[in-house]
């Protein structure tokens, strides 16, 4: 790793910004030519000066140069004084970089000093002078103690690097070996990474024989050939190898000749002196060891220790990975022989089985044995027991090269081989009178549980040839795993249809609890039909009890014409009348083959099969629902179960409608009551609030306002006066002008009237429009004086509409205005009185 990219990578920018802030010095990093490596940290206002200008910028770059030639070679920091006159501290970091320390001076910088700097670097002087008062001025007893806390800082920062480069050494050496899977690779990448990171002239890696108990020489660096092989086994007892091998934890010899007979050093290189050795552990078990050494005597620290113990980890994790994948090679190479045996079966499975569709299971199962057996045609149908009397059979796939080589079994074959569950050949082509289009043909049984639950048929040989009774075996097998892979995708296919229809049930009745509209509900029951039963038609009808006719409420695929021409039907003679006598659901799986009570309406002749069941409001039948499937269907139970509960919560919600409607009806004419009875006091405004309220439905209408707003502004219209039940009747009949007392109380009917209201939890919107009605567009109404848009809209609605009504009905002291008059005082008040819309 490059040493300026360690520097970077470690964060050192960081260390010298505190350093900087801890000493109040300027700090730079510089290399061994005097270049700037990283950012300046804290560069006083006076150095940044001198540095804006080329020649101050050279000058300081000189000076640099000059203290990192001193401060290197001595290993210690120095301390020099710069052409600006003030004194940097520098400190060598490893021997690599130098850390650069100053900005202060020892006493302040003299006139005369000055104006000669200005001048050579060629900065503005009275500038320079200010700048110049700012700079430190320190002992040299504190320039000393900052020395020692640079030094000691630098050789810290140097420890750290050491640190952290050798760290990331460890951390590629890891890398590089955790990616093979040859032994000897990586015994030659752990010792050469090895020898290279820690810097040493040997290393040797032992592993340790479990029969000769001996340490095995596996790899070296640094060692002839030769001589590894005569040192190639390692006694146990009598070497630092060893050594380190029994105790299970480093061992270092300094010195071997102050060490003593007890530890050995491997002959590897003339004159070796020292050694670290440590285990080679993965998983719990001693693998042997990996020892570094050195032909001159060392004193092997405990970091030292260290990062050739986090070596030896990952090269023994490595070698104990290596020695697996070698053993799981081998043990593969064996099992493939068995493999190959089995190949076709397995290969075949993984093909039936990545797929849940019917359709796609058996097209790939269909095509992977024409593959295996050469055959040219083939078809697999799935059977599935109604009743015992009654299979139906269903072709799931079919390939053949023209449709006149279709291999699809007769019904005998499929009862043949659905009743003995073995082969059955046949010839496909039976009439032809040439052998070599008679092709021979083979059903096999597809197996699920010991019964039979399809068939699987080829036929299409080169040449004619026959199936053989071998072939039929292998062909049986291969039915198993397909049978399986049908009846689950089967399954799936059942799974997928429930779910669909109770995400469907979910959604209607979602729609039933939300909706009081009938027509949204009907419209979204009969699409369910169509979509989750594939159904061609389906209509609703409603008994008129009167009449005993079943009358059309909704239908789906029923053309215009035919709707209004069956608009009304008698149920007699059809099984509509079995529906509505029993309350049962009746199924018809195929019309022409039923009993005469059992046919559909007439309109309903060109379709196969019908479904109908009873529309129930509680135990109340209300008519029918009957779906229609243009060919022979038969009706499976969950269908018709869906189709009884879509049914029930049409019933629901078509009585949910009729109440609704009902409570709406008598909630309208008690409003109305309630309005004529206000309005019984003065005869002259009777039938004013139900015109009122007609005319602000009316006009919210052509603003475009929604259903529920156009309701609103009706009831609130309806009511908007009845706050004059608190005005006393003579007031509301006085004939005269009225007093200011008797305006106020007037005036004070809108506040009276929403107080009335909000306690019988009319909508908001109710409310505020029977409040504020009386409210001018221009401002200056009552009660709160609301201009603009602060008159919420339907209040706006209504005090058009009051007005309106109010000018066009006759009073006791004018004639009514006719209408063209009306609106032309409307006009004439538009933007003062009226909103101007």
């Amino acid at each position: 790793m490059d040493y300026l990219d360690l520097l970077e990578r470690a964060g050192f920018w960081q260390l010298q910004e505190e350093i900087a802030r801890a000493t109040g010095l300027a700090v730079i990093t510089a290399d061994a030519h005097g270049r700037l490596v990283l950012r300046k940290s804290n560069l006083s206002p006076f150095c940044t000066l001198i540095n804006s200008t080329y020649e101050g910028k050279m000058a300081c770059e000189t000076f640099r140069r000059e203290l990192v030639r001193a401060a290197l070679p001595a290993g210690k920091c120095q301390q020099r004084v710069c052409h600006a006159g003030l004194v940097n501290l520098g400190a060598p970091v490893g021997g690599r970089v130098v850390l650069i320390a100053g900005g202060v001076a020892v006493a302040p910088l003299k006139e005369r000093k000055l104006a000669r700097l200005a001048e050579e670097v060629r900065c503005p002087r009275d500038k320079l002078r200010e700048l110049a008062r700012q700079v430190p001025v320190w002992s040299e007893a504190r320039l000393a103690e900052a020395g020692g806390l640079i030094q000691a800082m630098a050789s810290f920062a140097a420890r750290s690097l050491d640190g952290y480069r050798m760290f990331a050494h460890v951390l590629r050496l890891g890398e590089l070996i955790a990616a093979e899977h040859d032994e000897q690779v990586v015994v030659a990448r752990a010792v050469r990474e090895t020898a290279r990171v820690l810097d040493v002239p040997a290393c040797l890696l032992c592993t340790y024989d479990e029969e000769k108990k001996v340490l095995v020489a596996r790899g070296a660096h640094g060692v002839d050939g030769a001589v590894l092989e005569a040192v190639r086994e390692l006694p146990v007892d009598d070497s630092v190898v060893g050594a380190a091998f029994k105790a299970g934890q480093p061992v270092a010899v300094p010195d071997v000749r102050a060490a003593g007979g007890e530890m050995l050093l491997p002959r590897l290189v003339p004159e070796l002196r020292s050694a670290l050795v440590v285990p080679l552990r993965a998983r719990g078990r001693t693998l042997g060891t990996l020892g570094v050494y050195a032909t001159a005597p060392r004193a092997w620290d405990e970091t030292t220790a260290g990062y050739l113990t986090a070596i030896a980890a990952k090269v023994a994790l490595a070698l104990e990975n290596a020695r697996l994948y070698s053993s799981f090679r081998e043990t593969e190479q064996e099992l493939q022989r068995k493999v190959d045996e089995l190949t076709a079966l397995f290969e075949f499975t993984r093909t039936v089985s990545r797929s849940l569709q019917v359709s796609e299971v058996a097209q790939r199962a269909l095509e992977a044995v024409l593959g295996l057996t050469g055959a040219t045609s083939g078809s697999v149908v799935m059977l599935d027991e109604v009743t015992p009397e009654i299979t139906t059979i269903e072709t799931a796939a079919t390939v053949e090269p023209c449709h006149e080589f279709r291999v699809v079994p007769a019904g005998e074959i499929v009862a043949a081989v659905r009743r003995e569950a073995r082969a059955a050949h046949f010839n496909s082509r039976a009439d032809s009178d040439k052998p070599e289009e008679k092709r021979p043909a083979v059903a096999i049984p597809l197996m699920v549980g010991g019964k039979v639950t399809g068939v699987l048929t080829i036929a299409g040989r080169p040449e004619g040839a026959r199936f053989t009774e071998e072939e039929a075996v292998f062909l049986i097998s291969l039915g198993a795993s397909l049978g399986l892979a049908l009846e689950n995708a089967r399954l799936f296919r059942q799974l997928q249809a429930r779910a669909t229809m109770l995400e469907r049930l979910l959604e209607v009745g979602q729609l039933i609890s939300g909706s009081l509209d009938v027509n949204e509900v009907l419209t979204s029951a009969l699409a369910s039909f169509r979509d989750v039963l594939g159904v061609g038609g389906c209509v609703l009808r409603l008994l008129d009890e009167e009449t005993g006719e079943l009358v059309l409420k909704a239908s789906l695929g029923l053309s215009a014409e035919l709707q209004a021409r069956v608009s009304r039907v008698r149920p007699e003679g059809t099984l509509l009348e079995k529906v509505l006598q029993t309350g049962k659901p009746v199924v018809v799986g195929d019309v022409t083959a039923s009993e005469p009570g059992m046919r559909p309406p007439y309109y309903a002749a060109d379709m196969r099969a019908v479904a109908s069941v009873p529309v129930r409001a509680g135990k109340k039948i209300l008519g029918t629902l009957t779906v229609y499937h243009p060919t022979p269907h038969h009706w499976k139970e969950e269908e018709v179960g869906y189709l009884a509960t879509i049914a029930s919560q049409t019933g629901l919600a078509l009585e949910n409608a009729r109440l609704y409607s009902s409570l709406k009806d008598y909630y309208m004419s008690v409003l109305q009551a309630l309005a004529a009875a206000l309005e019984a006091k003065d005869t002259y405004t009777r039938g004013h609030s139900v015109r009122v309220a007609r005319l602000a439905r009316a006009c919210a209408r052509t603003l475009g306002l929604g259903a529920e707003e156009q309701e609103q502004v009706y009831f609130a219209a309806l009511l908007h006066d009845v706050g004059k039940i608190g005005v006393p009747e003579s007031i509301l009949l006085k004939p005269g002008p009225l007093s200011a007392e008797e305006w106020k109380e007037v005036q004070n009917h809108p506040v009276v009237g929403a107080r009335i209201l909000e306690p019988a939890r009319f909508p908001g919107a109710v409310v505020a429009a029977v409040r504020y009605h009386h409210e001018d567009y221009g401002g200056g109404g009552y009660p709160d004086g609301l201009t603009g848009d602060e008159i919420p809209l339907l209040a706006r609605v209504i005090r058009v509409a009051d007005a309106y009504d109010a000018m066009t009905s006759a009073r006791s002291y004018r004639r009514p205005f006719t209408p063209e008059e009306a609106r032309e005082e409307l006009r004439r008040g538009a933007g003062r009185q009226f909103d101007p819309r």
